[in-house]
């Protein structure tokens, strides 16, 4: 059960709408929601494969969490360590942080695909376990 003020962010869009949908829009940046959590503890749940970017303004890493255990279990991931196994990253960029995944478009191909942007954020606060749920 939820307090007073926290708040569940679930994102659901299958790859092949977010796909559809990106053919009606000249940049990727109209596929995503501006999120802004508020004080409280807020879980930021991504469930399934997309090409929406969400910048989150208000990350705080002692209250709120990136949750993507739904997501990696879609793909057939089981390990507890994405970071080692090369299936997310946390990149430092100017000075926000980018959440990325990897996703695989093909048995032949892969790339990393931006989930969420932290705003005003630094990656290193970013711990698998603690802020991080796989």
């Amino acid at each position: 059960m939820q307090k007073e003020g926290e708040k569940t962010h679930l994102f659901a869009a299958t790859l092949s709408e977010k796909m559809g949908a990106v053919h009606q829009h000249k940049n990727w940046r109209e596929l995503s929601d501006t999120l802004t959590g508020g004080s409280a503890n807020d879980q930021f749940i991504y469930q399934t494969l997309s090409y929406s970017t969400n910048p989150i303004t208000d990350f705080d890493p002692s209250q709120d969490k990136l949750v993507f255990t739904d997501l990696f279990k879609s793909q057939g991931y089981s390990s507890s360590n994405p970071i080692a196994d090369g299936n997310l990253k946390f990149v430092q960029s100017g000075t926000s942080t980018l959440v990325e995944v990897l996703i695989s478009y093909s048995p032949s191909y892969s790339d990393f695909s931006t989930f969420a942007t932290l705003d005003n954020f630094t990656a290193t606060n970013l711990v698998v376990g603690s802020n991080v749920i796989v």
